[in-house]
């Protein structure tokens, strides 16, 4: 993965996140990303709680929820590690009292099984809305005597079939393997190691003033704040974690293969292994040991995603390009899987396109010869490039003044330069790279639209007025006239109405 094209791509991602919290109005989002282990970014949007108007920062800790599972999947392996479990023998071996189970399934059931979901155990129970804040979590007496009365849904080892009680029984494993208690195992032996100093396994006082509350989807006039600080109890080895993005973020870097933390290189191949593929999903998801598995623009991402009250966020390591990206937003509807994904789309674009020449329009007077009309349009476009380069080629940074976000009545275009290519994406979008028109410099203050859809401006021309700073004052696009952004938002604050 090259640098610098990563640097730009963070340039953009700082711009476009803020832009997506306001636009989006989700209450507060932060995002981390490390590269080959070391953090080269953390920016926090929006703010810790809207009632009082703080302001979100990095040092801010949200609860990451099923993030949880992947503290116990390593813990587990630990233990493994050390001679005193084997992830394919039955938990019972372990567990004693699962064996009042009346259904004889139970006696079958692995932890490797309760790591890949697929011990075919209830997702949360016949009285699940502890999730609600109607209830409180069970705790360990209430836990067990649920456990016992209920059947397994379908046959052990046969599909994934999410748990949170199949890790809740493996945070108990923890606890009888490692004589201590689960809280204590994972403080000893992955967050103290580690340097992670603003994550633990349960809401504790300790951690109030930073906490940032969550939000409920915007239903009514307003999102209502949900509180943050329950417990889990013994849903803890499943749900009960909370962290930083900074924190986070190291802690996914150390899963990188080769880092030489937290387990063997061997333990972690078997815990990014896929298991099993996830059922009836709309999108290609696996699952191994405690990691779930996405596959976004080609690239194999490994981590998991985090679902509180209020809370949601994702974590991925790229282990091709040792690159980790975390995100964390503060309301319920919020889905940290896009905006995971339009992260990935600006840095894939950034990548792709990291080159030294911009596309430039041929001159109005140099008419093509006989012999260049019959090239095809990408020999034309080379053709183009070598001759503009011969002539003192127009370099990025002569083009980045174009680069901003202009808005109208309309619409929303943003221009970005990257490389030799100039273009222009929908802000608006999660995935603002899916789609894009293609833009050439024509001189030093006009584009032209080289290719878009039919319905738009097609081959017409973008041109720029810039104030005696240099800055860009409008923009005609098409014929439409377009400001920069805070411009446009202070004209329309003025205004009582249009027209």
């Amino acid at each position: 993965m090259n640098s610098e094209a990563l640097s730009k791509a963070l340039h953009f991602l700082n711009s476009w996140l803020a832009f997506r919290q306001r636009k989006y109005e989700t209450p507060g989002l932060t995002v981390a990303i490390a590269h080959h282990g070391k953090l080269v970014f953390n920016n926090a949007y929006g703010v810790a709680n809207q009632e009082t108007g703080e302001k979100l920062t990095t040092r801010h800790i949200f609860r990451i929820a099923s993030h949880s599972k992947t503290f116990t999947a390593t813990a587990i392996m630990q233990i493994a590690e050390k001679g005193k479990l084997r992830i394919d023998d039955p938990i019972v071996n372990h567990l004693p009292w699962l064996k009042k189970h009346k259904d004889k399934r139970m006696q079958k059931v692995t932890a490797r099984q309760l790591l890949s979901h697929s011990a075919g155990l209830s997702r949360d129970g016949v009285e699940a809305d502890y999730w609600q804040l109607l209830q409180p979590f069970p705790d360990d007496a209430q836990f067990k005597k649920d456990v016992l009365k209920l059947d397994l849904v379908i046959d052990n080892n046969v599909q994934m079939k999410y748990s949170n009680y199949g890790y809740a029984l493996l945070g108990m494993l923890i606890e009888e393997l490692s004589g201590q208690s689960y809280a204590q195992y994972i403080q000893d032996h992955i967050l103290t190691p580690q340097g992670l100093n603003s994550t633990g396994p349960e809401y504790t006082p300790a951690i109030t003033k930073r906490l940032v509350t969550g939000y409920s989807r915007k239903d009514g006039a307003q999102r209502l704040p949900i509180e943050p600080t329950l417990n889990t109890r013994s849903m803890v080895a499943a749900t009960g974690f909370y962290s930083t993005s900074e924190d986070l973020c190291k802690y996914i870097c150390a899963h990188q293969i080769g880092s030489g933390k937290l387990l063997s290189d061997e333990s972690k191949k078997e815990m990014q292994r896929t298991q099993w593929h996830v059922t009836n999903s709309s999108t290609r998801e696996e699952y191994g040991l405690g990691m779930g598995i996405e596959h976004i623009n080609g690239k194999r991402l490994v981590g998991h995603r985090g679902s509180f009250p209020g809370h949601k966020s994702i974590s991925v390591l790229d282990t091709a390009n040792d690159l980790v990206v975390v995100v964390m937003a503060s309301a319920i509807d919020c889905d940290a899987r896009w905006i995971l994904r339009g992260i990935y789309s600006a840095i894939d674009y950034f990548q792709r396109n990291h080159f030294s020449d911009v596309i430039v329009a041929p001159s109005a007077s140099a008419k093509p010869s006989a012999k260049t009309a019959g090239l095809s349009n990408a020999k034309k476009g080379a053709k183009v490039n070598a001759r503009a380069a011969n002539a003192g080629a127009v370099r990025q940074n002569e083009v980045e003044k174009f680069q901003g976000r202009y808005m109208s009545l309309w619409g929303i275009s943003e221009i970005v330069a990257a490389g030799r290519r100039i273009i222009s994406i929908d802000p608006t979008m999660w995935e603002p790279f899916a789609d894009w028109e293609e833009l050439e410099y024509v001189d030093d203050s006009t584009l032209r639209i080289l290719k878009t859809n039919g319905y738009w401006s097609e081959k017409e021309l973008i041109h720029f007025q810039f104030n005696k700073q240099g800055e860009v004052d409008h923009i005609r696009y098409g014929g439409i006239i377009m400001w920069p952004e805070t411009q446009y938002l202070k004209m329309m604050s003025k205004k009582k109405r249009i027209g």
